[in-house]
């Protein structure tokens, strides 16, 4: 939109006064051509397996394999947020749970989760193409039936209080914010949360937030300039 295009030369020239920058250049992409996002298949973690869906390069021994197709929406495993936040999810899922999954994008994480032993998720986006995106991906890689995607921007429209084992949120620092006490009404009493999308310089800033609401940070990862935390109530 052109108020994001603004936003965006607004940031570029601001960041130019520290780095020499290239000229901003802006072309329209077709939709059906954004749909068909390419990407080579990724390990993550200790059995993560992602691939395109129509990807020939089997899975190993004992891998978990999640098929994509991410059409217009987030998550292919390539960001540094998502990788780490799979490598925390296969971490934290040990059989059972109840997931969250707040800004699902491609609904990544919730399959990893649920491949990992997970019980159920629940998605939310505010985009139309994300929901759908999502819903296909769970019914591509089988797990359709124990899962439910939802077009919503704020948890405590759709998700009960302390229903949920695993919280996820890889968004954007300012979301992460602004949400949450909706993002840590959720979680059980033994529940995490698992948030990330939010650069270094804003750690503390995020911590100070959470810290407010009881939580504590138990494991905190950083991938280049990227952090992801898991996070749960102080004992």
């Amino acid at each position: 939109t052109p108020d994001r295009i603004t936003q965006i030369e607004v940031g570029l020239r601001l960041i130019s006064l520290l780095y020499q920058l290239p000229e901003l250049k802006i072309g329209e992409v077709a939709e059906e051509d954004w749909r068909k996002q390419v990407f080579d298949p990724i390990r993550v973690g200790k059995r993560l397996f992602i691939a395109p869906a129509n990807s020939t390069e089997e899975p190993g021994p004992g891998e978990i394999h999640i098929p994509l197709e991410p059409g217009m929406a987030f998550g292919t495993g390539q960001h540094p947020t998502t990788r780490t936040c799979l490598q925390l999810i296969e971490d934290a899922v040990s059989g059972g749970e109840k997931v969250l999954d707040v800004g699902c994008g491609s609904g990544i994480l919730s399959i990893a989760a649920l491949l990992c032993g997970a019980e159920s998720s629940l998605g939310l986006d505010v985009e139309t193409e994300a929901v759908e995106a999502s819903k296909e991906n769970l019914a591509r890689a089988g797990v359709a039936d124990r899962a439910k995607v939802v077009l919503e921007s704020h948890p405590g429209e759709v998700a009960p209080d302390g229903e949920f084992d695993l919280v996820f949120a890889n968004i954007s620092s300012k979301i992460v914010i602004e949400l949450a006490v909706e993002l840590t009404r959720p979680a059980t009493e033994s529940g995490q949360l698992i948030l990330s999308g939010f650069m270094a310089e804003r750690l503390d800033e995020v911590r100070e937030v959470y810290t407010a609401l009881g939580f504590e940070f138990t494991k905190v990862q950083q991938s280049g300039d990227w952090m992801a935390v898991v996070a749960s109530r102080r004992k």
